[in-house]
């Protein structure tokens, strides 16, 4: 079982079953587009052939596997997590939590009476430990690969960027027959607040001479997925903008310790 690495705004996505999808840089291929030439071309394609992909233009590369395994194999993922004082004693030893949620890590045994748990003494001199170094002791995710593609990342959906589990930015929206739709009874100021552009809401900017539709950001999952992409890949020199080969897995949760 592999590990995956998720922050902690996508390990929330994860735990409310928004999350569906994780894209990850095929740097194999990557860092051969980013060096230029006939890799770079728009016309270039990787092809897959049961396990196995390479490119199927200009010169040869591959085949590669994917690095996080086939479809059916189970990954567990790593999360930010720290450590704190809990409430009630002033010389209590230090508790380890999830970053995400202020959760507590408790480890589940079995002992001779039965099955038991026992929450985790913070022991790191540091107060939060990266997501990179967590120990698979502490994973309270796991999860099922579903499906595997190799896709270039401005080729996502409208649909896959929903299930990245990106925020939308409009609370009275929904993606219905391929196209974002307001009803107009669920319009609302503060759906506006929160970025909305869709069609149905502008015609309400009439009603606030002082906000104009410039003032707030795109809307769509695939813009939000775009910061979201750029956010963790661009100072790696693997931004949106480079439209860079990426693996693109789909999953389903299996399960959480308990």
């Amino acid at each position: 079982m592999k590990p995956i690495i998720f922050n902690s705004e996508m390990i929330l996505a994860i735990l409310d079953g928004s999350k569906t999808q994780t894209r990850r840089v095929f740097r194999a291929i990557a860092e051969r587009q980013l060096a230029g030439g006939w890799l770079g071309a728009r016309d270039w394609e990787v092809v897959r052939s049961g396990d196995w992909w390479a490119n199927d233009s200009g010169s040869p590369l591959g085949p590669f596997k994917c690095p996080y395994g086939r479809v059916g194999d189970r990954l567990w993922v790593r999360e930010t997590i720290y450590g704190k004082l809990p409430e009630g004693g002033q010389h209590a030893t230090p508790l380890t939590y999830y970053k995400a949620d202020d959760s507590k890590v408790i480890l589940y045994f079995d002992d001779a009476s039965g099955k038991d748990q026992a929450p985790v003494a913070w022991h790191y001199k540091t107060k939060t430990l990266s997501a990179r170094f967590m120990q698979k002791r502490f994973a309270r995710i796991f999860l099922e690969i579903t499906n595997i593609r190799v896709e270039r990342v401005q080729d996502i959906s409208e649909e896959d960027a929903i299930a990245e589990g990106v925020q939308v930015n409009c609370m009275a929206a929904k993606f219905v027959d391929g196209k974002w739709q307001v009803h107009p009874d669920d319009w609302c100021f503060a759906a506006k607040a929160k970025g909305c552009k869709c069609e149905d809401c502008l015609k309400e900017y009439v009603k606030y001479p002082n906000v104009s539709a410039d003032d707030f950001p795109a809307y769509s999952a695939k813009e939000s997925f775009q910061t979201l992409w750029d956010s963790i890949n661009l100072k790696r020199g693997y931004g949106w903008e480079k439209n860079l080969f990426n693996w693109a897995l789909t999953f389903k949760k299996i399960g959480e310790s308990k």
